[in-house]
């Protein structure tokens, strides 16, 4: 279960990591109430939520996948695997940490990089992968006789915790990025828009 607060803290986003529908639903701190969003179609090790729950990110392999609050698929961030993904607690922004990559990068919603990369001393690495394993169960039912049952097991959380995480302040502010070697923090810097040639790839979900 991967779960993410909104920045004002009044949502949380809820993704269920055992099952391959992987179902994303947000949770109401005012209501109480969790409310059914969309599927996330993976085995997802972490989710982050906008302020005020408009928007989602889901980290992957690819990259990271966007969606709004009505659970439309807005895109994916292309590129290197995402560790980890917070999004700044007042913009529309989204902070990224990459397998193999140096800098933690920011992006705004419709995928252009904001002109600001704040740098780690050395590549971060993702640690650990999914794997399977076949856990059984045995019942008697009877003199002498046991049922007994296997079923497949994914084990989805890519250790993901030892590999880095992303934080940001409520004042969004602060940049905290934490991983095996220590904690950085790094003042957020002015939103610059990037040069439409330096912007990520983005696959648009038509």
């Amino acid at each position: 279960m991967s779960v993410g607060a909104s920045g004002e803290r009044h949502f949380a986003a809820v993704a269920e990591g055992n099952i391959s529908s992987g179902p994303l639903s947000v949770f109401d701190f005012q209501d109480q109430k969790l409310k059914p969003i969309t599927h996330l179609n993976m085995f997802n090790y972490e989710i982050a939520c906008a302020h005020d729950a408009k928007y989602f990110a889901s980290p992957n392999k690819k990259g990271c996948d966007l969606y709004d609050s009505a659970g439309v698929k807005l895109g994916t961030l292309e590129g290197a695997p995402v560790i980890c993904a917070v999004f700044h607690p007042k913009a529309d922004t989204l902070f990224v940490m990459r397998n193999g990559e140096v800098n933690i990068q920011e992006y705004e919603i419709n995928g252009k990089k904001v002109a600001n990369d704040y740098p780690l001393d050395k590549p971060l690495v993702m640690t650990g992968d999914a794997s399977a394993r076949v856990v059984a169960n045995f019942q008697p039912v009877g003199r002498d006789v046991v049922l007994a049952t296997f079923r497949r097991v994914i084990n989805v959380n890519y250790r993901t915790f030892q590999s880095g995480r992303l934080r940001v302040s409520d004042s969004g502010d602060k940049l905290f990025a934490v991983i095996p070697t220590g904690v950085y923090t790094f003042n957020v810097k002015p939103h610059e828009a990037a040069p439409a040639n330096k912007g990520p790839k983005i696959r648009v979900i038509e």
